[in-house]
């Protein structure tokens, strides 16, 4: 994607994120903080000329910089969940990406190993029954240090695939995945957007004097937003990885053909090669 573009997509979110605050003014405009920022814009009326030329190359610089201030706080917010939906795909294509992979294991060997196998439920849950004892803070601690893990071999991987792809199959023809990818940045961004959005209203509508079932209600619906940027962020990032595993395969496949629909066995890890315990 072309660097111009990138700064269209900074400009629209951006603006997004400056158009959401306008809301939360018009909707508190009453409150202190609001009538404190009403006091401030009160000023740009008495600007002209030189001036007012200035200000708008300020207002522009920042609007820009916002977009890309959300963008990558979109990346932290997300990336848990940019993993769960790349390892999914990875479980779910093991049987045929083995080969490849073994092929590969002096690169994706450690990271493969942290991102296949995740923690099974029942292991959470026996940790979170004795989350007050020491041993059980020791454990819940080796969890999230797990899931650190988990998200730095999503990153090495993800871009280790793409590396393959570009390379063997040329830049110039991967441009479907491309715009699948601006696509999900641009839809992560706007659900990052909308989540920091919601995390101000549910702040200034606890402090306002409306009445709690004003509250309740607010908050409902801003969690529900949350929820439903989070579903959409996930259907994006599923796209995007269906699309990577699926290019892999196909030239895979066409580097060597002797890997037909027929040939590949199912991997039951950890049983051998990259996957097996060290």
């Amino acid at each position: 994607m072309k660097i111009s573009d990138r700064f269209t997509d900074y400009g629209l979110i951006g603006g997004l994120f400056w158009v959401l605050q306008f809301i939360i003014w018009f909707a508190w405009r009453d409150e202190p903080v609001a009538q404190v920022f009403a006091s401030f814009t009160g000023h740009f009326d008495k600007i002209t000329g030189a001036s007012a030329t200035l200000v708008a190359a300020i207002g522009l610089i920042a609007v820009f910089s916002t977009g890309l201030f959300i963008n990558v706080a979109g990346v932290v917010i997300f990336r848990r969940y940019e993993t769960f939906a790349f390892r999914d795909n990875l479980n779910r294509n093991l049987h045929w990406l083995k080969p490849f992979l073994d092929a590969n294991s002096l690169y994706v060997r450690d990271d493969l190993r942290r991102i296949v196998a995740p923690l099974g439920y029942e292991k959470r849950r026996a940790i979170d029954n004795k989350i007050a004892t020491s041993e059980g803070q020791n454990e819940r601690k080796g969890i999230f240090e797990y899931s650190a893990a988990a998200r730095d071999a999503y990153v090495r991987l993800d871009s280790f695939l793409l590396s393959y792809v570009a390379i063997a199959a040329g830049a110039d023809k991967t441009k479907m995945h491309d715009d699948r990818i601006a696509l999900a940045d641009s839809v992560r961004a706007v659900a990052a957007a909308l989540v920091i959005w919601g995390m101000e209203m549910i702040g200034f509508i606890l402090v306002s004097k409306h009445t709690s079932i004003v509250k309740a209600l607010t908050v409902l619906s801003m969690c529900a937003m949350s929820g439903l940027a989070l579903n959409v962020v996930i259907g994006a990032f599923q796209r995007v990885c269906s699309t990577l595993f699926a290019l892999v395969y196909v030239i895979y496949e066409r580097d060597h053909p002797e890997l037909k629909p027929g040939s590949v066995t199912t991997v039951k890890p950890p049983s051998e090669g990259i996957l097996k315990p060290s």
